[in-house]
């Protein structure tokens, strides 16, 4: 079964026991609660997501994505499967778009017994999110004015040059910023030619902190430019005043070059005494 997520309630195909049909039916919450170990965090674009897991009525599985505000969420599953999504705030939405940026959480479990439940889950193709993007000033135009002799044409001044705006591969001296400026990594479109490193990085992780200063490392550069939707993975080493933290981050490529980083930090403790292990910012390209 294909569907564009319009809720959480779906009735079974068939029905075992007519005397009792609420058997048949998804509850409108989940009966049991989801464990970490039966969690699983995904990265979706917009290209489908093929997951398949053993799902039974009392056993809870979950998948943890992060999305933006604005984007669509569409998805295909099994019949006889019940699914709850819930957004970052902890509500229980029943819609497909997607209202809040941050992390969302889909549950799933079998309206009874066991079975293998597969799943296809991507982004809306058509649906951009919205993303901070600096606007160029119109090109101004000479005053055109009538000539006073009648017999000499009034001058028509040709179109302005079109100049487009650079490629991703020859952005050179630029920084991706956050919407603050208290995220900022300079030349990040490197890992769009073929260097795995980026050594000017810096970031905060909750407000009111100190910022971290150190390194990514991408474990899958590429190279000829970057596209958008193309994912790349690496390892951070940031230190600051308020500590040494490390950990994976994702960096997803957006329209207009801008990169959208998820950090999970592995070390969280009196090392790196964060609130919270995962954090997620947008930033966008700004010439250095």
């Amino acid at each position: 079964m294909f569907l564009t997520l319009t809720g959480c309630l779906k009735i079974s195909i068939g029905n075992d026991n007519p005397d009792n049909p609420q058997e048949n039916i998804c509850p409108d919450q989940p009966k049991t609660a989801l464990t970490s170990k039966n969690t699983e965090t995904i990265v979706l674009t917009d290209q489908p997501l093929n997951k398949s897991k053993q799902v039974t009525s009392t056993k809870m599985v979950g998948y943890t994505f992060n999305a933006q505000s604005g984007q669509k969420l569409e998805l295909s599953i099994d019949d006889d499967v019940c699914e709850w999504l819930y957004a970052p705030d902890g509500q229980l939405i029943t819609n497909s778009e997607l209202t809040q940026t941050g992390q969302y959480t889909l549950q799933l479990s079998t309206i009874k017994g066991s079975k293998t439940v597969n799943l296809n889950i991507n982004f809306a193709s058509n649906v951009v999110a919205t993303s901070p993007t600096a606007i160029a000033p119109a090109p101004s135009t000479p005053t055109v004015r009538q000539s006073l002799n009648p017999s000499t044409p009034a001058y028509t001044p040709p179109p302005p040059a079109y100049t487009p705006p650079p490629p991703t591969n020859t952005l050179q001296n630029y920084i991706w910023v956050s919407q603050s400026g208290l995220t900022r990594v300079n030349n990040l479109d490197q890992i769009c030619q073929g260097n795995s490193t980026l050594n000017s990085v810096q970031t905060v992780f909750g407000y009111n902190k100190p910022p971290f200063l150190g390194s990514i490392s991408i474990s899958n550069p590429k190279t000829g430019g970057c596209n958008r939707g193309e994912v790349f993975y690496g390892y951070f080493d940031l230190a600051g005043n308020a500590g040494h933290c490390m950990g994976n981050v994702t960096i997803n490529w957006g329209n207009n070059n801008n990169a959208y980083f998820y950090w999970t930090i592995t070390n969280l403790g009196s090392t790196c005494p964060m609130g919270t292990a995962n954090w997620e910012i947008n930033t966008y390209p700004v010439a250095n």
